[in-house]
């Protein structure tokens, strides 16, 4: 099963201060933190990369462990430090990160964060000046310094408690979440028998301290129901060589559907003579799959049966319809 990973950024915004001196400056170096969550029930080892975008370039980014194993429903918080070389032109820059598992393909499991945005600033080299308005002008900024750092220094925000979830409806997790300066992440449904369509677990366990605003997500347990086939008619007979689009009812809180085609292939050696063979597995999206694998065959009856079994969001399975059969007139070549 694909663990669903959910990536999020600390900030939408990371600040670059300038090295060096006015005569010799050196690079802008900042660091921002990204956090990432591990919402399925079971340990993976995830695989952390920046992603540049417009103005930015990879080398920048130095990332602190991009590997780690994260236990089901826990997080990670990875440190990630910035340099941008003295020699890079002034302009605005956005990064987004990347979260995988290592022991699967990319695609199957990669997630990107939101955009965090930077902006590299001109250099500007100042020629020599006397050496006395230098050292009054760093006393300057010095007393200037202390005095703004005493009077406008920023309040760190209190980090908040996260409330327990289990077993309160999506909109009252809302509700408790909002009630104390935080917000719902992604809500995935899974398939458990006898659920209420409530939170069954939380991505952020109760009472850890999180940042005031931060999103919790959490999994809410459904009943996923079997479906029910709509097209073509159970027992229809098709004329012709194209095998007809199935159709069956979405099924609620369903993100995918199995559809499972066997042929009937029949011979006077065997017995009994007749028997189904499987024609194709896959899964689909919507509620149509093209009727392009489980054909009738040359030297079969032309029968065609098939089954939908819905999906719920970490493609668990739910209860499968009846067997729904058509037969082919004109048997395929």
């Amino acid at each position: 099963m694909t663990t669903a990973w959910v990536i999020r950024a600390a900030a939408e915004r990371v600040e670059l201060v300038r090295s060096g001196t006015a005569e010799q400056p050196g690079p802008s170096t900042g660091e921002l933190t990204f956090t990432i969550t591990n919402s399925g029930p079971v340990e993976d080892r995830a695989v952390f990369e920046i992603v540049p975008g417009d103005g930015a370039k990879k080398p920048w980014f130095t990332v602190d462990e991009p590997q780690r194993r994260v236990p089901g429903g826990q997080s990670a918080t990875l440190l990630i430090k910035v340099s941008v070389p003295v020699e890079e032109p002034a302009g605005p820059f956005w990064i987004q990160g990347r979260v995988y598992s290592a022991d699967t393909a990319p695609e199957e499991s990669s997630r990107l964060s939101g955009r965090v945005s930077g902006e590299v600033t001109a250099v500007k080299i100042d020629k020599p000046k006397p050496w006395w308005l230098l050292a009054v002008a760093a006393l300057l900024v010095i007393v200037l310094g202390v005095v703004g750092w005493l009077v406008l220094r920023p309040r760190e925000p209190e980090p908040v408690a996260v409330p327990g979830l289990a077993g309160l409806s999506e909109e009252e997790a809302r509700a408790a979440l909002a009630g104390v300066g935080l917000q719902l992440g992604t809500a995935l449904r899974r398939h458990r028998p006898g659920a209420d369509r409530t939170v069954i677990q939380q991505a952020v366990p109760e009472g850890a301290p999180v940042p005031p605003g931060s999103a919790v997500d959490v999994e809410i347990g459904v009943v996923l129901a079997a479906p029910q086939l709509t097209a073509p008619a159970n027992g229809a007979q098709l004329i012709g060589p194209k095998a007809p689009t199935l159709q069956w009812a979405a099924v609620p809180d369903a993100a995918f559907y199995t559809v499972r085609r066997e042929v009937q292939v029949c011979s006077p050696v065997q017995n009994p003579p007749c028997h189904y063979e499987l024609g194709s597995t896959a899964n689909v999206a919507g509620t149509t799959a093209p009727g392009t694998i489980g054909r009738a065959r040359k030297g079969s009856s032309g029968w065609v049966r098939w089954q939908i079994t819905a999906l719920d969001d970490f493609k668990d399975p739910g209860p499968t319809s009846d067997y729904f059969t058509y037969r082919v007139v004109q048997k395929f070549k």
